[in-house]
């Protein structure tokens, strides 16, 4: 309940509010010391303790709760500052002002935390999609790769059965290594680039590694024939 009295804030939760008396004419007694008509007031309203005498005050026997005694009519009212009043009136405005924006900033932080946790969620979904897609890529990817190399391993394996039987020369010079690659080419061996530029590479190094020894066996014989027993030039 609440004070009925325009300058008094008192509620039940703060004080003791008194209903209005049943009794008509004194009802109205009530009112006219507060100054109120009975249109200002409602069920919802009473007159508090401090508008009585602490000797129109008892305890009712019965409740254990405080009333005022019969007949008794509020008198302790406190005149009020027309500042104070507006003063109270512009901090009630602003504390509802603030409570309000209040109720709707925790409204904005209750939508915004819903927000982040939805889309939390949905980046947890959206990274365990994107992995099995990758893993299905990837596994799609060996699939391929093992089917490629068993092809090519099946290719091979069936060249070999179709070659036709060959026979190659020892290869000393480039001459030799040429008339080889012809008879493999024949038979259905094919060299890559890589291994046909290092075969010719071991080929001229061989050829070329046999003139230099002969080379040097000619110097060598040549300089016995030109010196004696002793070792000096004839």
């Amino acid at each position: 309940m609440l004070c009925a009295v325009k300058s008094c804030r008192t509620t039940s939760e703060s004080g003791e509010i008194f209903e209005f008396p049943e009794e008509d004419s004194l009802k109205q007694q009530w009112l006219n010391a507060c100054s109120l008509r009975s249109s200002d007031i409602s069920p919802k309203h009473g007159l508090c303790h401090i508008h009585f005498k602490s000797d129109q005050i008892q305890i009712d026997p019965s409740s254990g709760r405080s009333k005022p005694s019969f007949g008794s009519v509020p008198s302790l009212f406190l005149e009020v500052d027309p500042d104070m009043e507006l003063f109270y009136h512009n901090n009630d405005s602003h504390y509802n002002r603030v409570r309000k924006e209040l109720e709707k900033d925790s409204s904005r932080l209750e939508t915004i935390t819903h927000l982040l946790t939805v889309n939390e969620k949905l980046q947890k979904k959206a990274s365990l999609y994107l992995k099995k897609q990758t893993d299905l890529e990837m596994g799609k990817v060996r699939q391929f790769l093992d089917m490629a190399e068993q092809n090519a391993i099946a290719d091979q394996l069936l060249k070999m059965n179709k070659r036709k039987p060959f026979q190659l020369k020892k290869a000393n010079t480039i001459v030799d290594f040429g008339e080889n690659g012809l008879v493999l080419k024949d038979s259905g061996v094919v060299f890559s680039p890589g291994d046909s530029q290092k075969l010719a590479f071991d080929a001229s190094f061989k050829e070329v590694s046999n003139l230099l020894e002969t080379v040097e066996a000619v110097k060598f014989a040549s300089d016995i024939l030109n010196k004696d027993i002793f070792g000096n030039a004839k």
